[in-house]
């Protein structure tokens, strides 16, 4: 592909035979930068050279599945996971080869298990979806089998390279759990009246994207009548306030009033419940930062909503939207998430061959490397070592 005179990328793409009749059908892969290419992603490249001579080119991209094809329908789940194991094999010869010399710092990501509990949470459920009963065996168990998978590998790569001075941490930044119903906070704002749609919004789609058109300096969304809103969601279960000197057309001024809006919003979000379940939804509100100004360019959101078990942020408020209904059944096939859930029920896992100081959290990873490797820690990271300089020393 040429971009100008002066430089030209190549591209990897991996083709997948979808039927042959009654006519072909064909899913291309999105392209990933060539390994090899002058302008690709390794240092120097010679070292990605020498990995796609011992195992061939793979892709580049940080999340290399294919699960979006997947949750569009594109890609049955048999392709999907013929494309995942071909994608495994493709990183861990590229691993191999770069433990071919001695390293003082080795990582290796792998998003198989992330990608199957996303994709294939569903069949954990008690009740399998109408139409999925004939789902072979592999399908039905491909997530304990990516577990399985890299368990394997790291136990090998553990007899095989690890002597008893190596420091080995395995760990995942949060687990996963299913959503079977979705919750659009944006259409819920509308029906109780903290956002108004404007007369226009049925004949073209509501979209939202306050925080972001901030960010960028763009003007107002259209599909919403910004002078009778209060508040908008936006991602995963956040909630902004329609602050006067920070949104486009805010209507709500810093201060009191700002906070005593924030305090009812978070009790009625609190009491949500499921009409057919009779449920909580809500597991707790968290509020952010202090909104005695307009100043909160950068900041988090004014309100948190972390959902219960069995919810999740709709994918109309997720994305800046507003969808029909403010609850309705997850029926798409991306059926496992942790974004918007309460983080206490949804840990990562951590081992370490060395006895810990204290309990790990993610933010703790980057001190301990940084410690381990006699490197400076930084002020602003909120993490600290895991292990001493000692303790990493005992086996």
């Amino acid at each position: 592909m040429k971009i100008n005179a002066l430089l030209s990328l190549s591209g990897v793409c991996r083709f997948h035979l979808i039927a042959l009749e009654p006519e072909i059908r064909l899913y291309l892969s999105p392209l990933d930068l060539s390994p090899t290419d002058e302008a690709a992603l390794a240092y120097p490249v010679s070292f990605a050279r020498r990995m796609v001579e011992a195992g061939g080119l793979l892709k580049t991209r940080g999340a290399p599945s294919e699960w979006a094809g997947l949750a569009a329908g594109r890609l049955p789940e048999a392709a999907f996971l013929s494309d995942l194991e071909a994608t495994w094999k493709e990183r861990t010869a590229a691993a191999k080869t770069a433990l071919e010399r001695d390293w003082g710092l080795f990582c290796c990501a792998f998003s198989d298990p992330a990608d199957t509990q996303r994709m294939f949470w569903r069949f954990l459920e008690p009740e399998q979806r109408a139409g999925e009963a004939q789902l072979s065996a592999a399908q039905r168990d491909a997530i304990l089998r990516a577990y399985r998978r890299i368990d394997d590998w790291i136990g090998g790569l553990l007899r095989t390279h690890a002597d008893p001075d190596t420091v080995v941490l395995v760990l995942s930044a949060h687990g996963y759990t299913g959503f079977r119903k979705a919750v659009d906070l944006n259409r819920w704002l509308v029906d109780v009246g903290y956002m108004r749609l404007s007369a226009d919004s049925t004949s073209r789609p509501t979209q939202l994207h306050g925080y972001l058109q901030r960010q960028a300096g763009m003007g107002q969304a259209s599909g919403i009548d910004w002078s009778q809103t209060d508040a908008y969601a936006l991602g995963a279960g956040s909630v902004y306030l329609n602050l006067k000197g920070r949104e486009p057309a805010g209507t709500v001024p810093p201060g009191a009033q700002a906070e005593l809006l924030r305090s009812r919003l978070a009790g009625e979000l609190a009491a949500l419940r499921d009409p057919e379940a009779g449920d909580p939804v809500v597991a707790r509100v968290v509020l952010g930062a202090r909104l005695e100004t307009a100043t909160a360019e950068g900041r988090g959101p004014d309100l948190l909503v972390e959902f219960r078990p069995g919810y999740r942020m709709a994918w109309p408020s997720m994305l800046g939207g507003v969808g029909d209904a403010w609850l309705s059944p997850n029926r798409d096939r991306w059926s496992g998430d942790f974004a918007g859930m309460e983080p206490h029920r949804l840990p990562g896992v951590f081992f370490c061959n060395r006895k810990t100081e204290a309990q790990p959290q993610s933010i703790d990873v980057a001190p301990t490397v940084l410690s381990l490797l006699g490197l400076p820690i930084p002020d602003t990271m909120e993490g600290r070592p895991l292990l001493s300089v000692n303790r990493a020393a005992e086996p």
